[in-house]
């Protein structure tokens, strides 16, 4: 049974609270490679006009390290979480999906914690994620549609013929190619690929594909993860600055960034299919460039394979898939933000160590870990809204330390996590088009660069009305749209004055040379 102390912490009475203001801060300047500041005056204009603060100007994208921080270094906190907390927030996070989309009952209804009610956490379970969720289906469909794949673990590579080793290469690829950019829209819009190769034409496809949603107003990039959360604010800023040339070369970065991966394929699926350990993949990934590091890329790459014939077997009795993996609840690489959260429950700084890459500070974060996952007995047990609980994995544990540090981090300092918006077109009633899930990519134009207008790429207005999906402005943002297209049009206006007016003073002078928009006077 549940204890009362538990249950305490697990349902806060929040509503008579007073509502938190967003702190709103000035966005910091980025400094440039050769020392310089950019004041960042597109940022700065875009954090005016709108109505809620904008998350901070980062300098750097990448936190990797290779040095480790000693336990002198981490500052203690001032007041940590210890383990009931996190997991009464994990309890707190799975009754609100279950009100949400089993018992249909109002937002207001879905929980009284203000904080968790206005940040987008990532359920509990990775797989009832939206986005886990889409690419399932459209994987189950295409190994539905070829039976052969349920020969696949008892057959040995040493006899597979082209078509099997080729299926067991894009198992792998497919989820690579859907996470390097992370939406579902955009896994909805290329399907599952069954091309022979991924060379510059099929590069070039998917290319093609990502720019035709990104005219019709969509964004192919989550903001949930790096590097992809980098090439979304790029892919948003294109908007106002950059068009189509700048996208559509992001967008060919990324698909070029996956040659390495895909020339590693086959010893992805050797590795998986010998093992039967999804350490020993996770580890054989790392070694692709690019997915190296703390492992989270690659932790994640695998975490999709675990539900896919390189993991699992076809039991004839059961007449289902079955698991095969060994170390499931034994091993689990630490991503950044789980670190974070782990300081917080030892009450370490908490960002202590969180983007090394040492072996031995992997081991301890591992090792911690464990501990949390062999108390879940103690708080994750009974039923939650009527039916009981599922069981924990050690990877759930993992995933929801990340989410913890996001919603300490809203309830200290608001206005910094990305804010919950709903998924409009759904409850609309707008439809989407329902995209190819196996796909040649054949019917898209590969030489086509789609051609932004030049009035879009000046002001950044849509020139076609959008469907709005999850990562677009809701429909009720039309009002602060407007305010930025206002107050980006001042801007521009502003700096052709400046520059209209420094010509004429270099032109009075007896100079013939033409300053360049936005620049300024010595």
């Amino acid at each position: 049974m549940v204890s009362p102390a538990f249950l305490a912490a697990a349902c806060p009475e929040l509503d008579g609270e007073a509502a938190e203001e967003a702190e709103i801060r000035r966005p910091k300047k980025r400094r440039l490679d050769h020392g310089d500041v950019a004041h960042c005056g597109l940022h700065s204009a875009f954090q005016a006009a709108s109505c809620r603060p904008g998350r901070p100007w980062r300098a750097c994208r990448w936190k990797r390290r290779s040095d480790v921080e000693p336990l002198e270094a981490a500052k203690p906190l001032k007041q940590a979480v210890d383990v009931m907390e996190f997991y009464a927030f994990m309890w707190r996070r799975e009754g609100l999906r279950r009100r949400r989309e089993l018992l249909r009952l109002p937002p207001e209804q879905w929980t009284h914690d203000t904080v968790m009610a206005r940040i987008r956490l990532t359920n509990v379970k990775r797989e009832d994620d939206r986005t886990t969720r889409v690419m399932r289906k459209i994987c189950n469909r295409y190994v539905d549609e070829h039976p052969e794949l349920k020969m696949l673990r008892r057959t040995p590579m040493s006899s597979w013929d082209f078509n099997l080793r080729l299926s067991a290469r894009w198992l792998v690829f497919n989820f690579a190619l859907w996470r390097a950019f992370g939406t579902d829209s955009f896994a909805k819009s290329v399907g599952f690929l069954t091309n022979k190769g991924w060379g510059k034409v099929q590069q070039d496809a998917v290319v093609a594909a990502a720019m035709q949603r990104w005219q019709m107003g969509h964004f192919n990039y989550t903001d949930a993860y790096d590097p992809s959360r980098s090439n979304h604010y790029d892919e948003v800023r294109a908007r106002f600055r950059g068009g189509a040339v700048e996208v559509h070369r992001l967008y060919s970065r990324t698909c070029a960034s996956l040659a390495g991966l895909w020339q590693a394929c086959d010893e992805i699926v050797e590795v998986a299919l010998t093992t039967n350990s999804w350490r020993s993949v996770t580890q054989c990934v790392m070694k692709v460039t690019g997915y190296g590091g703390t492992g989270f890329l690659a932790k994640e790459l695998v975490q999709d394979l675990l539900h896919t014939p390189l993991f699992e077997f076809w039991s004839s009795h059961h007449s289902r898939w079955v698991s095969s993996c060994v170390d499931l609840n034994s091993w689990c690489a630490v991503g950044p933000g789980a670190r974070r959260g782990l300081n917080r429950l030892h009450g370490r700084r908490v960002n202590w160590n969180a983007y090394c890459d040492d072996d031995r500070v992997a081991h301890q974060f591992l090792r911690e870990l464990r501990q949390v996952f062999g108390e879940r007995d103690k708080y994750w047990h009974g039923s939650l809204e009527g039916r009981p609980v599922f069981q924990l994995e050690l990877h759930d544990v993992q995933f929801q330390l990340c989410e913890l540090d996001k919603y300490e981090r809203e309830k200290k300092k608001p206005g910094q996590v990305r804010p919950y918006r709903p998924r409009f077109n759904q409850e609309a009633g707008i439809a989407e088009p329902e995209a190819t899930e196996c796909s040649e990519l054949s019917a898209v134009p590969q030489t086509a660069l789609p051609q932004a207008s030049r009035s879009t790429e000046k002001s950044g207005r849509r020139t076609s009305k959008p469907s709005w999906g999850v990562d677009e402005v809701p429909p009720e943002d039309t009002q602060t749209e407007k305010k930025i297209n206002a107050a980006f049009d001042i801007f521009f206006a502003e700096q052709d004055r400046n520059a209209a007016k420094i010509s004429k003073e270099m032109g009075d002078a007896g100079g013939t040379g033409e300053p360049d928009v936005g620049s300024k006077p010595d």
